[in-house]
C-alpha cells in the first residue's frame, strides 16, 4: 500500500480513536527496538535522504512518546534481563539506537535524549570516525543528485540504464544501491569510478565527508553523559558478503578501537545493513568469539521476552515520512501482533 494511502487509513484510524485503544492494549512484555540514522533535514542536502529519519521536532515528539508509555531501557539494563540467554522482561520496553556515527547523532539528537532523559546506544562504524570520508550509499546519492545527465548507463556489476527524466533521483539512488548491496565480492573502486564517468561527477570523498561524522572526543562525551556505545562493524561492509577472515577482522578491530577511545568495554554490535541476507549463523558465531553480548539486526519485529534471539534483536527502521499517528499505531502493532502492520 503507498504511503500516502497508509497515512489516510492511520488518520482514519487516529480520527475515530482506535490508535489511542491499541495504545492501551499494547502491553505485552517484550523489547521494541527503534533504529534512527540521521535527525534533521534533509530538504537541499547533497546526500542519502534516506538515512533522515525525523526532523529534530517529530524526534522529539517520538521519544516524548516513547518516554511516556514504555519503559526506556539502556542497554546495561537490558543486558541485566538476560536469563537463560532469553530476555526476561516484565514490560513492554523500547530500546532507542542509532547506526552508523552521523554528526547530527551528537549534534542535534544527543541533546534531546538528555532533556528527556532518555538512555539510547549509538552504534559507531569506527572506521568512518578514524578515516572520515563518504560512506558508499552517501557517495552514490551525491553522484546521481549532482549529474546534469539525463540517462545513466551503468556497465558494472550489471548492465542498467536509468532515464532520469522519468524517474525521481532518489528512486535512482535507491536502484543503484539495490545493486551494490547484493552483489558478492563487488570492488568498490571499480564501481564507484564507472559510476561517477558515467555521470560524468567527480567526488572528493575524504573532503566531502570531513564534517560528516562524530569524533572521538563527541563519542567519549556520549559516553560521559549515560549513553552506550556499540561497534557497527569497521569499514561498514556487508558482512555476509566478506569472507570469514574479513568478517572477523572488522568485528575485532571496530570493538578494539572503540574501546581503547573510550576506556571501557562495549558489548553490543549492529550488523551493518542488517537485513537477513546481511549476516548468517558464521556472522553470528563469530560475534560471539569477538566477544559481544548480544547483536542487533535491522528487518523489524518485536522481541518477546520468551523468544527473543540474543545475536539477533530485531530492530525496526524509523522513517522520515510517518506521521506521529503513524509512528505510535507502528510501535503498538509490534507489540501486539509481533510486527508493524503497516
Amino acid at each position: 500500500m503507498p504511503n500516502s494511502k497508509r497515512e489516510k487509513l492511520v488518520q482514519l484510524l487516529d480520527g475515530i480513536g482506535l490508535n489511542r485503544v491499541l495504545a492501551l492494549a499494547a502491553r505485552r512484555p517484550g523489547l521494541l527496538t527503534l533504529a534512527y540514522h540521521r535527525i534533521g533535514k534533509c530538504a537541499d542536502q547533497p546526500f542519502d535522504d534516506e538515512l533522515f529519519s525525523a526532523t529534530a521536532e517529530k524526534f522529539r515528539s517520538q521519544i516524548r512518546y516513547l518516554h511516556d508509555h514504555f519503559e526506556l531501557l539502556s542497554v546495561e539494563s537490558l543486558l541485566q534481563t538476560i536469563e537463560r540467554g532469553r530476555l526476561a522482561l516484565k514490560r513492554p520496553s523500547v530500546l532507542i539506537s542509532f547506526d552508523d556515527g552521523y554528526r547530527d547523532s551528537f549534534d542535534v539528537a544527543l541533546p534531546i535524549l538528555r532533556e528527556i532523559g532518555a538512555p539510547a546506544v549509538f552504534f559507531i562504524a569506527a572506521g568512518y570516525v578514524d578515516n572520515p570520508r563518504l560512506t558508499w550509499w552517501d557517495r552514490a546519492a551525491y553522484i546521481v543528485k549532482n549529474t546534469e545527465r539525463d540517462v545513466l548507463e551503468l556497465d558494472y556489476p550489471v548492465r542498467l540504464t536509468i532515464d532520469l527524466r522519468k524517474v525521481s533521483r532518489s528512486l535512482a539512488t535507491k536502484r543503484i544501491l539495490r545493486i551494490y548491496k547484493q552483489k558478492p565480492e563487488i570492488d568498490q573502486e571499480h564501481f564507484f569510478d564507472r559510476l561517477e564517468t558515467q555521470a560524468n561527477v567527480s567526488v572528493d570523498s575524504v573532503a566531502l565527508g570531513r564534517d560528516l561524522f562524530v569524533t572521538w572526543d563527541q563519542v567519549r562525551e556520549m559516553k560521559r553523559v549515560g549513553m552506550e556505545i556499540g561497534a557497527h562493524a569497521y569499514d561498514h561492509p556487508v558482512l555476509s558478503r566478506i569472507p570469514e577472515d574479513a568478517q572477523r577482522k572488522e568485528l575485532a578491530i571496530s570493538k578494539e578501537r572503540i574501546e581503547s577511545e573510550i576506556g571501557g568495554t562495549i558489548r553490543t554490535m549492529a550488523y551493518p545493513v542488517g537485513g537477513p541476507d546481511a549476516f548468517d549463523e558464521v556472522t553470528k558465531r563469530l560475534v560471539q568469539e569477538a566477544g559481544y553480548c548480544a547483536a542487533f539486526s535491522y528487518y523489524g519485529g518485536f522481541n518477546r521476552s520468551d523468544h527473543a534471539e540474543l545475536f539477533d534483536i530485531r530492530r525496526n527502521s524509523v522513517e522520515r515520512h510517518d506521521s506521529f499517528p503513524m509512528f505510535r499505531f507502528r510501535a503498538s502493532t509490534n507489540n501486539l501482533c509481533g510486527r508493524a502492520l503497516l
